[in-house]
């Protein structure tokens, strides 16, 4: 990312790309600065404002990332970046326990998906009569009789069985497994 800026400092695709590895390293500080300058060369940038957004929601920065959201230009985002600001944006109402608007964030990304898998032609891949093969092929092999017989298998001494916990986003699962460990 340096030599990027060193031969191009007018670019932000090198910062964009170094916030986000910043933000996988754990390192929001420097994200956050990175993101910073991107918008400070192009102050419009649709995908900088969602990753600022995104991190100043998970900082708990509600309004913060309420008004950053609302500098997004979003007729003027590609399918895929509309996808991504709906499901930031839905994140957000959910964090603001404004449900409803919430569920209507994510209705508006699905619907972006749908779109940008067309422009992409993934969606001439998705074939449901395969998925449903699939799942009925799961349905034979997941059985209530083989689950018991799998459960009923006694464990290596000093070991435990698993335990798998699963929901839906929000639901708790994170707080029960925490719990639990």
């Amino acid at each position: 990312c340096a030599l990027a800026l060193e031969h191009d400092p007018g670019t932000v695709g090198a910062p964009l790309l170094q916030a986000f590895i910043e933000e996988r390293r754990g390192r929001t500080d420097v994200a956050e600065q990175c993101l910073q300058n991107v918008l400070a060369r192009a102050p419009g940038n649709g995908l900088a404002l969602i990753q600022l957004a995104r991190l100043r929601r998970q900082g708990g920065k509600l309004q913060e990332s309420e008004e950053l959201f609302a500098a997004v230009d979003v007729p003027g985002l590609t399918a895929d970046m509309r996808v991504k600001y709906w499901l930031e944006m839905g994140m957000l109402r959910d964090r603001q326990e404004r449900c409803g608007e919430a569920f209507d964030c994510y209705r508006h990304s699905k619907e972006a998906l749908r779109v940008s898998m067309a422009q992409t032609g993934e969606a001439s891949r998705y074939d449901p009569e395969a998925r449903q093969r699939e799942f009925d092929s799961l349905r034979r092999i997941a059985t209530p009789e083989r689950s018991a017989a799998l459960f009923a298998l006694a464990p290596p001494a000093g070991s435990h069985r698993p335990l798998f916990i699963t929901g839906f986003p929000r639901s708790g699962t994170t707080l029960v497994e925490q719990m639990l460990s």
